[in-house]
């Protein structure tokens, strides 16, 4: 367990870019990343796949511009120096 009492804690660090694809959606503030795609519609196909993923249980989602050194502070210290 960390010292923050969380167990296991997850965080979310993704590649940064200067184009987010159309229906992806991070948001920092709330700690949720979410998918939107759009359905196959052609004739005679059945698509019952799901449109709309998120996910939430995140400790922390880390911004895009975050640097290595402030990733390893936030996510690695604590357990090199336990």
């Amino acid at each position: 367990m960390s010292k923050k009492g969380f167990g296991i804690e997850i965080f979310l660090r993704t590649r940064p870019t200067t184009k987010i694809a159309s229906g992806f959606e991070i948001n920092s503030d709330e700690n949720y990343v979410k998918f939107e795609f759009e359905k196959n519609l052609k004739k005679d196909y059945v698509n019952n796949m799901s449109t709309h993923y998120q996910f939430e249980h995140f400790r922390e989602v880390l911004p895009m511009n975050i640097s290595q050194e402030r990733v390893f502070n936030k996510v690695g210290k604590d357990v090199v120096d336990s």
